[in-house]
């Protein structure tokens, strides 16, 4: 398979060849559909965040399972059959440890200590190996800009068959229609995609808010018709169709 390799900062990403991956007990191995460009990934790639090098980036997945690791839960296995529909999870949680039993997936413990730390899944290894020569390239979160990617279980929810891969919250969850007004707050990497997905859709006033001035000069590029900087905004609630700040 294919994956994009981050090496070192502010340097373009390398395409390179690997192995596919393969998962453990209650991983699973899933065929990358889709995957978002956050901004962590963008501090990660300009040195921003430190991580452990070389190393594949992405989390923001969407894919199709293609296999279960060895001795996998049958439970897991009845909710995630081969071939259903999946999206994944930056914090990837183990589903077993004190602060996963608690309901605080977000503060998984074994997240943090591996693959936070150490660019690993919680056995303490990388998934990923180059063809080449077998070395080991680490994993930020599952490592989803490749065209395999594994993660353990607890870091996957179902897609339902109504929602296409890529775009799906905007179409059928925001409903975005020709002619509609729409505001996006805070434009970062979510927030410029859905700029551009709402303009796709035909929508007439797209409305950027971000308190960073050059977030909002890159807006105007996406396609925003108008821009507030809300620390600028009158005390007083207003009617507003169409303004630039």
């Amino acid at each position: 398979m294919r994956g994009a390799v981050y090496r070192e900062p502010k340097q373009p990403l390398t395409i390179e060849e690997f192995h596919t991956p393969r998962p453990k007990v209650n991983e699973i191995l899933i065929k990358t559909k889709a995957c978002g460009v956050c901004h962590s990934d963008l501090h990660v790639m300009k040195g921003e965040i430190p991580f452990s090098s070389p190393c594949v980036n992405g989390h923001e997945i969407t894919g199709e399972v293609v296999e279960h690791g060895p001795l996998t839960d049958d439970k897991i296995i009845q909710r995630f059959p081969i071939g259903s529909r999946v999206v994944g999870a930056f914090i990837m949680p183990c589903g077993t440890r004190s602060y996963c039993a608690k309901g605080h997936d977000d503060l998984c413990e074994d997240f943090f200590a591996y693959n936070r730390a150490k660019g690993t899944l919680y056995d303490g290894e990388t998934r990923l190996f180059l063809r080449h020569d077998d070395s080991p390239v680490y994993m930020y979160s599952m490592g989803g800009m490749a065209e395999y990617c594994v993660t353990p279980a607890h870091g996957l929810a179902p897609l339902p068959e109504s929602l296409p891969y890529t775009y799906g919250a905007m179409a059928h969850a925001a409903e975005i229609r020709p002619g509609d007004s729409i505001a996006v707050i805070g434009i970062g990497g979510v927030g410029s995609r859905c700029l551009q997905i709402a303009r796709t859709f035909g929508a007439s006033d797209l409305i950027a808010v971000d308190v960073q001035d050059d977030k909002l000069e890159k807006a105007k590029t996406l396609g925003a018709t108008s821009w507030l900087e809300p620390r600028l905004s009158l005390k007083e609630p207003i009617a507003i169709k169409k303004f630039n700040c």
